[in-house]
C-alpha cells in the first residue's frame, strides 16, 4: 500500500469513528443494514456459483446480464416516477405561486385601506381630544365642588349638634307618647267604668 492510500484509510477510519461516537444509536441500525446486505450478496453469489456449475459460464453471464437489465429498469422507473412527481409538484407550486401573488396583492390593497382608515381615525381622535380634555376639566371642577359641599355639610352638622337635637327630640317624643298613652288609658278606663255604672 502506498502512503497516500494508508493516509486515506486512516482518515476514513477516523471519520467513521468520529461519526459513530457522535451518533451511537446509528451503530446498530447501520450494522443491521450491513448484515442484511451481506447476506443478500452472499446468497446471490452462492446462487450464481451453483447456477454457473449447473448451466455453464455462458448461461450464467446471460442470467447476470438479464438480472442487471431488470435492476436497471427498476431504478430507471423509480427515477422517472420521482421526476414525474417532481414535475407535477413543480406545476402545483407554480399554480400556488400565482394564488399567493393574488393574495399578496389583496393584502396590499387591504393594508392601504387600513392605513387610510388609521389616518382618518387619528384625525378624529385629534378632533375629539380638546372636547375630552374640556369635559375632563369640567368633571374635575364639578367633583371638587361636590367635595367642598359635602365637607361644608359635615361641618354644619357637626357645628349645629344635629345628633344631640335628634336624640333630644327622640327622648321628648317618647316622654310625650308615654304621657298621652297614660291619659288615653285612664280616660278609656274611666269611660268604661262610668258606662258600667250606668
Amino acid at each position: 500500500m502506498s502512503k497516500l492510500s494508508k493516509l486515506f484509510a486512516i482518515g476514513t477510519g477516523i471519520a467513521v469513528a468520529n461519526y459513530y461516537s457522535k451518533n451511537p444509536n446509528k451503530v446498530e441500525e447501520h450494522a443491521e443494514y450491513v448484515k442484511r446486505k451481506s447476506k443478500d450478496y452472499y446468497g446471490y453469489t452462492r446462487c450464481m456459483i451453483r447456477y454457473t456449475k449447473k448451466n455453464g459460464v455462458e448461461e450464467a453471464a446471460i442470467y447476470l446480464y438479464n438480472d442487471l437489465v431488470k435492476n436497471l429498469k427498476k431504478a430507471k422507473d423509480a427515477l422517472e416516477n420521482k421526476y414525474n412527481d417532481a414535475v407535477d409538484y413543480g406545476k402545483e407550486l407554480s399554480n400556488n405561486i400565482t394564488d399567493i401573488k393574488e393574495h399578496v396583492s389583496n393584502v396590499k390593497e387591504y393594508t392601504s385601506e387600513v392605513k387610510e382608515n388609521l389616518g382618518e381615525a387619528k384625525k378624529i381622535v385629534e378632533d375629539f381630544k380638546p372636547s375630552v380634555e374640556l369635559y375632563k376639566e369640567k368633571a374635575m371642577a364639578s367633583l371638587e365642588k361636590i367635595k367642598d359641599q359635602v365637607s361644608n355639610i359635615k361641618k354644619d352638622v357637626n357645628e349645629s349638634n344635629v345628633q344631640e337635637k335628634v336624640e333630644d327630640f327622640a327622648n321628648k317624643s317618647t316622654e310625650t307618647l308615654d304621657t298621652v298613652k297614660e291619659r288615653v288609658e285612664t280616660e278609656v278606663l274611666n269611660n268604661t267604668t262610668e258606662q258600667e255604672e250606668k
